[in-house]
């Protein structure tokens, strides 16, 4: 894949490649990541199991970011957003166009305070609350589980942003403060999510991100936490390209689709089949044929043998018949 010419000079990783994917509602959408402080290792896996789209990462918020269809910005101390660089992220909101930001309000605001003003922030505090915890040291005394203690004896307290924002998308809490830190502005033309605590640490929570912004369909999202999960789905190979080796997720529903002799009802086993296929569509590899349960699985595959190139894997189970492409890079 060619780089657009335009796209800026201070890309310092390599487009990451993450071929098949989930079918989501906008396809080949260009995703970039700004991360100066390069925190976004967890963020960048996630995506890559959950989307076909191209990452670029970037070094540096020039006139180019124009060019991507949706910005993820990972913006904290000690990286502090310029004038300059909020007004051009003015610009790209009006052209509607989403924005994430996982930032620490606490260093931004001073120059860039037109842009936090524009999606509705005018203030940030850290807030003292109430928290259970399982077990805290203080001073003079340790405190164990179940105890109810006020935070004002630690350095701060929970974040919090506020005026024309509200909070969205359950993710998980700050601590144990029961104060979401995920929000929105009231503007609903805006496309923004300010985030203060929840994508960089759950890929739970950044599935719920693409369907807000448009870019996943909530019907193909599989809850990795579900007891039973309830359609086949055959996950994008990670890592993906790959050398040597991958792994494979698939899940089994709890009812079969198209129920046939091949497939058992509700929690009965039934016939899988996942192998390996070369781009002549020569079987190269069998990694699972045998009866399986309901459940979450996942496989490795050993490529050491194979030469360079495209591959493809194909789950069979009874009528469902799924099919994705992965590459091999020496």
């Amino acid at each position: 894949m060619i780089l657009n010419k335009h796209i800026s000079s201070n890309l310092f990783l390599i487009i990451l490649f993450c071929l098949g994917g989930l079918n989501v509602s906008a396809q080949n959408q260009t995703i970039l990541i700004f991360d100066p402080n390069q925190v976004s290792t967890n963020f960048q896996n996630s995506f890559h199991q959950l989307s076909s789209d191209s990452i670029y990462i970037v070094d540096s918020l020039d006139e180019n970011i124009n060019n991507f269809d949706v910005l993820f910005l990972f913006i904290g101390y000690p990286y502090v957003l310029s004038e300059e660089e909020g007004n051009r992220l003015i610009e790209y909101l009006n052209q509607n166009k989403p924005i994430y930001f996982y930032t620490n309000l606490y260093w931004q605001g001073i120059d860039s305070v037109a842009f936090w003003n524009h999606i509705g922030i005018t203030w940030y505090a850290e807030t003292l609350a109430e928290v259970q915890v399982d077990s805290v040291v203080g001073v003079d005394t340790a405190f164990t589980k179940g105890i109810v203690i006020d935070t004002s004896f630690t350095s701060s307290g929970a974040p919090h942003i506020g005026d024309n924002v509200k909070p969205i998308l359950d993710g998980i809490e700050y601590g144990n403060t029961g104060l979401r830190s995920t929000f929105v502005p009231e503007n609903d033309s805006l496309k923004v999510i300010i985030d203060l605590y929840n994508l960089i640490h759950r890929s739970e929570f950044l599935e719920r991100v693409l369907i807000h912004f448009g870019l996943e369909d909530p019907t193909n999202i599989i809850d990795d936490n579900a007891d039973q999960p309830n359609t086949f789905y055959l996950h994008q190979n990670y890592p993906n390209p790959f050398n040597p080796s991958t792994k494979i997720k698939f899940t089994i529903p709890t009812s079969p689709l198209n129920p046939s002799p091949y497939q058992g009802e509700g929690n009965r086993g039934r016939l899988i089949t996942l192998k390996v296929y070369d781009v002549l569509g020569n079987e190269i590899a069998t990694l699972v044929n045998e009866v399986k349960p309901a459940g979450i699985y996942e496989v490795d595959w050993d490529a050491s043998r194979f030469s360079s190139g495209v591959y493809f894997y194909q789950l069979n189970a009874g009528s469902f018949v799924e099919t994705k492409k992965m590459i091999l890079l020496r």
